[in-house]
């Protein structure tokens, strides 16, 4: 925890230093300032006696001004002067460490996503860790504040009475350890339920999104997921209320403490009064000083706490910040005209012992127009991930012009690939911005965003400055044939001579899909593509046909060697066939004998 604050600290400091400067110094002055007050108040009650006195009104009147001072200043620093600081810090947290943040993603290696124990940490900081760091630094600067108040008000309580300074330290002690320790159980459970946490978040997300929501009323299953989720919400809230029970024991154990300490000091502090060594004065002062000390020990119990829980996110923040990120220095070369080769690659995705391709070899010469081929699971997804550096092969190498892809330069890379994934975005900007991502120096060139619509049969769609989406009041929904168009029109926009489409045809119905590939091929005449597509009739438009079955390369040639060898694919593309027969210049479905 002290680790964890220090951090924030540095954190805070390092992104508004002048703010921070400025919020510890308040919180010090508000500290030294209620003190005073005190002190202010002690100093009243004894001149109170000799108010007769000229010497003594006077006095009488400065103590008061000065207990009201010392108030007034208290309560600035911790409202008005602390809510100023607050904006001022969150508004330099969100200028320049949310950058440093979003840049982190852009750069950390893939492979996290794969890991579960990294995705929770990828998640958390994806969910304003700038706004949980500034929460964590506040509540540290309560907690010092706390702390210092209750220091000066231990040399009150030394000043008037060193028995009280010394049994109120040996109180606090007890109470600080119990604080830890329920927090400590309540930090342990939820993060033993990250994962239940995780799935009930799923479960919500299906039951409140537009597509999941649609398909559940139709097939009647919102009840079935509200009852799974009611489920296991009841087993999360369970084991939580157990421990919450088992914590607040501990905090109560605090409780009868303090309470066995206030009979004890009051005992003793009566009988001192009645004894004649201990003024009524200081006797007052000594019982608004516990009073204060008790509220401050409470405050600063739920800060302690406070900072328990928060602590992790500075935990997160700093796994985050050290994971490895993607080689940004390499090799500049000529990509200008791009010769792909894969060399004997095998691949298992992390933490799988299965290989997904096992000793996979292949060229691909510029200019070729490649279809890549096989059934679900076959690795076909897989070699485009690859061949985008998204992985590492576990043997072998990839290489473009004789140079292995991971020894290139981030800048070299980029201007070699354009691709289309299944999982493509659907970002809610305008047509222009949509299409304008794949090479944004070129975003005010009407020519170039037209000609990539058209290519991609998308130029019916909207209006290049038509917003798209329902993000906005005037944005326009597009069907999923729709969204896949825009997509395969930002990677004609980019204009590469490499493009990877990983069956971005998926939701164009089979007409549609040869249409498409055909003007695909067409505008790509002087450019490489692979493309993926379950449907066999698209690759007949291929120069070559890479046929893939369980991680291997089982068959490589044009569509007619392919159909001549009657091997693999021949079988395949014949099954298909018997689905489909050419009538009236359409695809008609023949139900099978």
């Amino acid at each position: 925890m002290l680790k964890a604050s220090k951090k924030s600290f540095f954190i805070v400091f390092a992104y508004a230093p002048v703010y921070a400067i400025l919020k510890l110094l308040t919180s010090l002055i508000s500290a030294t300032a209620k003190t005073l007050s005190i002190l202010f108040l002690q100093k009243l009650l004894d001149e109170a006696e000799f108010l007769q006195e000229e010497h003594s009104v006077v006095m009488v009147i400065t103590y008061c001004m000065g207990m009201l001072l010392a108030l007034i200043v208290a309560a600035l620093c911790d409202g008005y002067w602390s809510s100023c600081f607050k904006i001022g810090i969150e508004r330099q947290l969100n200028e320049r460490l949310v950058p440093q943040i979003l840049d982190k993603y852009m750069r950390i290696d893939y492979t996290y996503y794969e890991n579960s124990q990294f995705y929770d940490t990828l998640m958390r900081m994806s969910k304003k860790p700038e706004e949980r760091i500034l929460n964590l630094y506040f509540t540290v600067m309560a907690a010092v504040r706390q702390i210092f108040t209750i220091f000066g008000i231990m040399c009150v309580f030394i000043q008037a009475d060193i028995l009280v300074a010394i049994s109120f330290a040996a109180l606090f002690a007890p109470l600080v350890y119990l604080n830890f320790k329920t927090a400590d159980m309540m930090n342990e459970i939820y993060n033993e339920q990250s994962e239940q946490q995780r799935k009930l978040l799923y479960l919500e997300e299906l039951m409140m999104q537009r597509n999941s929501l649609l398909e559940l009323r139709v097939f009647r299953g919102a009840g079935y997921l509200l009852k799974k989720w009611h489920v296991l919400a009841k087993a999360v809230l369970s084991q939580r209320i157990k421990v919450k029970v088992k914590a607040h024991h501990y905090y109560l154990l605090g409780n009868l403490l303090i309470i066995l300490w206030l009979i004890m000091i009051l005992i003793i502090l009566c009988r001192n009064v009645l004894a004649g060594s201990l003024s009524l004065s200081v006797f007052a002062v000594l019982l608004t000083s516990i009073s204060t000390a008790l509220d401050e020990e409470d405050a600063l119990y739920m800060s302690l706490q406070q900072i328990r829980w928060q602590a992790q996110i500075v935990s997160q923040y700093d796994i985050f910040m050290t994971l490895s990120e993607r080689e940004q220095n390499g090799k500049e070369i000529d990509v200008m005209r791009p010769v792909i080769e894969f060399e004997n690659v095998s691949f298992s995705y992390p933490g799988h012992e299965k290989m997904i391709l096992n000793n996979i070899s292949f060229q691909i010469q510029y200019g070729e127009h490649i279809a890549l081929v096989g059934a679900n699971g076959a690795g076909k997804s897989t070699i485009m991930k690859l061949l985008c550096r998204l992985y590492r092969p576990v043997s072998g190498r990839i290489l473009i012009n004789g140079v292995d892809i991971w020894e290139m330069s981030e800048n070299t890379f980029q201007k070699i690939f354009s691709v289309v994934f299944q999982d493509y975005c659907k970002y809610s900007l305008t047509l222009r911005e949509n299409v304008a991502l794949g090479n944004l120096e070129r975003i005010a060139d009407d020519i170039a965003i037209n000609k990539a619509l058209w290519a991609a049969k998308a130029d019916h769609i909207a209006r290049p400055d038509e917003l798209l989406g329902k993000l906005g009041d005037n944005g326009r929904e597009l069907s999923g044939g729709q969204w896949q168009r825009v997509a395969i029109a930002r990677a004609f926009f980019a204009d590469n001579p490499f493009v990877i489409l990983d069956e971005p045809t998926a939701a164009l119905d089979p007409i549609a899909e040869s249409a498409m590939y055909e003007n695909i091929l067409n505008v790509l005449k002087e450019r490489s593509c692979i493309f993926c597509s379950h449907r066999l009739a698209s690759a007949r438009l291929a120069d070559r046909v890479l046929v893939i079955a369980d991680g291997k390369l089982v068959e490589d040639g044009s569509h007619e060697e392919l159909m001549r060898q009657k091997r693999y694919y021949a079988k395949m593309y014949e099954m298909q066939s018997a689905w489909y027969t050419q009538e009236a210049g359409g695809w008609v479905h023949e139900k099978p004998n």
